[in-house]
């Protein structure tokens, strides 16, 4: 049950994502229709990938709050680290907050739609690896009859 809090967690900060997304997504449309809406303190150039970064964060971390929920179910043993997984978690969401500090503070990496700096890609591949070594180890003993789904999991963990 212990794999229930972390994915739980994942899940939480899911949400607040997404709400805190959506709400720069209303602000940036304003700021598109009224340019002068706000520009003093979040300009349209701040509220954009504000939102496009925290919706994008909202689907990868409710899906693995989903994977960390359901795999030791569905694996039919227990999540191969919960450390891990709440390392993964610290790890990523320390980077998220970097990430939008760095776009408050005006730090862009000169991309288009992921315009944090480019250093920050490594501990979010970081927190994936860490992510993927408990995956695959949880599932590492159940290698056949898996139902589509896993393998679904497996391709997007692996080629992410």
């Amino acid at each position: 049950m212990e794999h229930k809090r972390i994915s739980l967690l994942f899940i939480a900060t899911a949400l607040i994502t997404l709400v805190i997304g959506v709400l720069f997504g209303m602000i940036g449309g304003l700021q598109y229709v009224l340019p002068e809406f706000l520009k003093e303190y979040l300009s349209f150039e701040k509220s954009r990938p504000l939102h496009v970064t925290l919706v994008i964060t909202w689907i990868f971390t409710g899906a693995i709050g989903g994977v960390y929920y359901y795999l030791p179910e569905i694996a039919g043993q227990k999540l191969f680290s919960v450390n891990l997984a709440r390392t993964h978690y610290a790890l990523f969401v320390t980077t998220g907050i970097t990430i939008l500090i760095c776009y408050f503070t005006g730090n862009f990496g000169g991309r288009e739609y992921l315009e944090f700096p480019p250093i920050l890609a490594i501990p979010m591949l970081f927190s994936w690896i860490l992510f993927a070594i408990n995956f695959i180890m949880t599932i590492r003993k159940k290698v056949s009859d898996w139902p589509i789904y896993l393998w679904m999991w497996s391709t997007g963990v692996l080629f992410f």
